[in-house]
Formats: C-alpha cells, structure tokens, sequence
C-alpha cells in the first residue's frame, strides 16, 4: 500500500515523468487500498488530477476507474476519509 501511494505522489509531481501506460494498470489493479486505507488519499488524488487534465492514457482505463470509484463511493468500511469521498 505505501508502494501504491509513493506511485500516486510521483504521478501528481511529475505525470510526464512515468510511463504512464506502464504505471497505470498495475496502480489501478492494486485499488481500492485495504491494508493501510490512508493511502488511498493519494491514489485518489493522482487518479483526480489525471482525470481533470484529461489524461489520455487514464481515458483508456475509465472503465476500471469508474469499477474502483463505485466500490469505494458505496463502501461502508470507510476506505476513503470524508473529505476525499466528497472530493471524488
């Protein structure tokens, strides 16, 4: 999970740095965070800043990032924070 959120706080830093059609698959297929929750503020953030400048490698991918969206959003074990349920 700590691996998942340092990935998700380069791709805020720095999104043309990765390869993202690399990095993209693997952070999506690891989310929702179960182990240590808190570090899916970050996955949350990233995947929000890509989808807000229109990312077009995560574009391709919107399918499993609506999947992953709709399974925190109805989540009941509190897997996002307020605040970041309300920021998604």
């Amino acid at each position: 999970d700590n691996a998942a959120g340092a990935v998700a706080r380069m791709v805020v830093a720095a999104p043309q740095a990765l390869p993202l059609a690399q990095v993209l698959p693997v952070l999506l297929g690891v989310l929702p965070l179960q182990d240590d929750p808190e570090e899916n503020v970050p996955c949350f953030d990233a995947l929000m800043a890509l989808i807000r400048s229109g990312d077009p490698t995560l574009q391709q991918m919107y399918g499993k990032v609506t999947e992953i969206f709709c399974t925190v959003l109805s989540d009941q074990d509190n897997l996002l924070k307020p605040e970041t349920r309300t920021a998604a």
